[in-house]
Parts: structure tokens; sequence; C-alpha cells
């Protein structure tokens, strides 16, 4: 592993707007009307500001492929298996169709762990997004890097009956 010192605190903006099309997709995917008053729900920042990668550079994780220059934005873990492992949310203020979007995010932290399954790399990265230029939603992102599974190793699926969840944590205080 390598000191990664370097890139704590460095930074990356990027652009979008809550555009019509895009709002009623993801509305659709939760069987859910437009909101009467314009405003987004919950777990919309997700959809905005992604990277436009087209498929033939994605790497195995799914992700855009690696920058492991020295002027990336994220560190050149070496460990192939990059996934989201957490999030901490706080929801400012709703973002509202039409809104011009600006997603501020930063390296935070970077800790390397030693698990169960070996060695584990944990970067921290803090977005804020904002709509119309206020901050609506700050979250921290846990990303977590690991080694690849065992050539042949079978999936470890969860046990059978338990349900997986996902949560926000923080208080809500949008809609």
């Amino acid at each position: 592993m390598g000191e990664w010192q370097n890139w704590v605190g460095r930074t990356e903006r990027r652009t979008d707007r809550a555009d019509a099309a895009l709002a009623a997709r993801w509305l659709a995917t939760f069987d859910r009307a437009a909101p009467a008053d314009g405003t987004m729900p919950q777990g919309f920042h997700w959809c905005l500001c992604t990277p436009d990668a087209p498929t033939s550079t994605l790497g195995a994780d799914g992700h855009p492929l690696r920058d492991d220059s020295p002027d990336s934005f994220l560190p050149p873990v070496p460990l192939p298996r990059r996934m989201w492992a957490a999030s901490k949310m706080e929801f400012v203020a709703p973002i509202m169709l039409g809104a011009a979007i600006e997603r501020r995010s930063s390296v935070a932290a970077i800790t390397e762990k030693q698990g169960a399954s070996g060695a584990l790399v944990f970067v921290e990265v803090a977005h804020d997004t904002l709509s119309d230029g206020a901050v609506a939603v700050r979250e921290v992102q846990s990303v977590v890097y690991r080694a690849a599974a065992a050539a042949g190793s079978p999936l470890v699926p969860p046990p059978l009956g338990r349900a997986l969840s996902i949560r926000g944590r923080g208080p809500r205080t949008a809609r």
C-alpha cells in the first residue's frame, strides 16, 4: 500500500440540471407522480452530476476506468474491487425541478484497515450538492477498495430470509 495523504483535500466540481426528462425517469422508477410544487424526492441527487463514460471505458468494477496519475481526484489504490460502502446524508433544502445543479466533492479522509477478507482502503468523499446556488444535500460517501475474489470462488449472498436495507443517516429536513 502507498501513502495517499496528498489526496486528502483534493476537489472536483461537476454541473448538471434537474431537467424534466431525468426527473420523469427517476419518478417512474418508484411509481411516483411529479410533486405539484416542483420539489424532487430525496435521493434524486444521485442521478445528478454523474460521469459521462461510454460503456467501453468502464472498468471491471462498473465505474469509469481509474485515473492512477498523480493528478487524479481519487487516490491510486491498487486494490481492484471499488464499491460504495456507506453514506451519511443531510437534506438541507429541496432540489427543484429545472434547477441548475453543482456538486462540489472533496476527499475528506483515507484509511487503511485489515479485515477478514484482507487489506481494505476506505476513502471518504464529501459532496455538497447545490440547487440554484444553495446547498440542498450534504453527503459523505465511504468508498471501499478491496482485493479481488479468488478465481472460481462462489458469490456469498446474504443468509436466506434476511432482507437488505439501505438507509441514509442524518436529519430529514426536506421532502
